[in-house]
């Protein structure tokens, strides 16, 4: 991958009993071992805790989050199943998480999880997220990736290399981007209580 010209980087996906140790062995092998950037994706519940480490040994971009894990039915097997949960719902758990892991990262956080329109992305970049990243609604509603860039202002470069019709655009699009909370270094004890995920 590190001589293919269409790979631009590397995104390490953690298992979500993951180590600190394990983080920065991972992160520590992919660094040695690869000239492009490498960004690693921590899983929601263990994501403040593992991304000093992972900002320390290295990476270059972090992703909150990897979506939680649960059991269900399947109606049609009659048997339990397990995998990753997706949705609207996991949201607001990792804007928190994002709002909180801002305040002391030195490298880009891009966030992830229950994004569906351009207000869920705009939400996160409100809270400090540099960039968002697409997941279930790629699979429902894959123009939606389209709508999301072009709202935001990214335009269609982001997703494609072809010209944007004017047909494809929502009205009164792209609207400015927001802007983003001010640096950690000054914000004061006073104004924590207008940020609604300092504690």
């Amino acid at each position: 991958m590190d001589r293919s010209r269409s790979v631009a980087g590397i995104e390490l996906g953690l298992h979500d009993d993951v180590t600190m140790r394990e983080v920065h062995t991972l992160l520590t092998a992919a660094r040695n071992h690869c000239d492009l950037p490498v960004i690693v994706r921590l899983p929601l519940y263990h994501a403040l805790e593992l991304s000093e480490v992972a900002q320390n040994s290295g990476a270059e971009g972090i992703v909150i989050a990897a979506p939680p894990r649960g059991t269900a039915r399947d109606p049609q097997a009659e048997r339990l199943i397990g995998g990753r949960l997706y949705g609207s719902w996991i949201k607001p758990q990792v804007l928190r998480v994002i709002g909180r892991a801002v305040q002391y990262a030195d490298v880009p956080i891009i966030a992830c999880g229950g994004i569906h329109t351009p207000d869920d992305a705009r939400d996160y970049l409100i809270a400090g997220a540099r960039a968002v990243q697409l997941d279930s609604i790629v699979w429902i509603n894959p123009k939606m990736a389209q709508t999301i860039a072009e709202t935001l202002g990214g335009g269609s470069d982001l997703t494609r290399t072809s010209i944007t019709s004017a047909e494809e655009w929502e009205p009164g699009m792209p609207p400015d981007l927001p802007e983003l909370p001010p640096d950690p270094s000054d914000i004061t004890s006073e104004s924590n209580s207008d940020i609604p995920w300092v504690d």
